[in-house]
């Protein structure tokens, strides 16, 4: 029994690491300015964008619902 339990969660260690390297997530820093941004803006401080609302219209972005 004891043999069966640490074989299943030797396994589900093993599964669980591999998916984790499978994915690649980063955090990142993104831009908006009123003023100096531009619709057509990378998100980047040097070219933020305009307004969120422009880039959700565009499907940049997105929301969990």
């Amino acid at each position: 029994m004891s043999y069966r339990f640490s074989s299943a969660v030797l396994f589900s260690c093993v599964i669980w690491l591999l998916s984790a390297t499978l994915f690649d997530v980063r955090a990142a820093d993104f831009y908006v300015d009123p003023q100096r941004g531009q619709a057509n803006g990378d998100g980047s401080k040097q070219r933020p964008w305009r307004t969120l609302s422009e880039l959700f219209e565009r499907g940049l972005i997105h929301t969990r619902q």
